[in-house]
């Protein structure tokens, strides 16, 4: 049993440990599928809280979603860059390394200063490191932020949505 259990946490630690599923292809696409349904999940639960809003009710308010609506395009100064979140009020630009970030306040100053790994995302699609100086934006319905790396990439992640 002890035995069991080390085989278990090993298999925990490599399943989490950084680059785990950066490999084989479909590892990747069970990976975007996976975020792509908690995007899907988040658009209906705006959808829902709309329908209640609107005294509406659920079937006349939500539609299943085309899978260009699920995420919207986004400008970067339109992003909080250290939290990762739609803000498109108050922010100011933060240069650091020759690349202009956006963020709301010092304390987000600080967290990029301090910690230079939080000025890079992962792909959805690619799993790919981009810089969030650089990469493409979009927003989901809760107002979390993905960054693409290419609109080649946005376009196949948006595809697994009708797979």
């Amino acid at each position: 049993m002890k035995k069991t259990g080390i085989f278990v946490i090993a298999l925990t630690v490599a399943a989490f440990a950084p680059g785990a599923m950066a490999g084989s292809g479909p590892a990747k696409a069970e990976r975007a599928g996976l975020l792509l349904e908690s995007v899907k999940q988040e658009y209906n639960a705006c959808q829902r809280l709309d329908a209640l809003k609107g005294n509406k009710s659920h079937s006349e308010a939500v539609k299943p979603a085309a899978a260009e609506e699920l995420l919207k395009k986004v400008d970067l100064s339109e992003v909080n860059m250290a939290t990762n979140r739609l803000d498109k009020a108050g922010k100011r630009e933060f240069r650091l390394n020759g690349k202009t970030y956006y963020i709301s306040g010092d304390k987000d100053a600080l967290q990029l200063s301090s910690n230079p790994t939080t000025c890079f995302a992962k792909d959805p699609l690619t799993n790919k490191t981009v810089n969030k100086a650089d990469a493409l934006t979009y927003a989901d319905a809760s107002g979390r932020v993905h960054y693409f790396e290419s609109e080649d990439s946005y376009k196949g992640f948006i595809g697994l949505a009708s797979k």
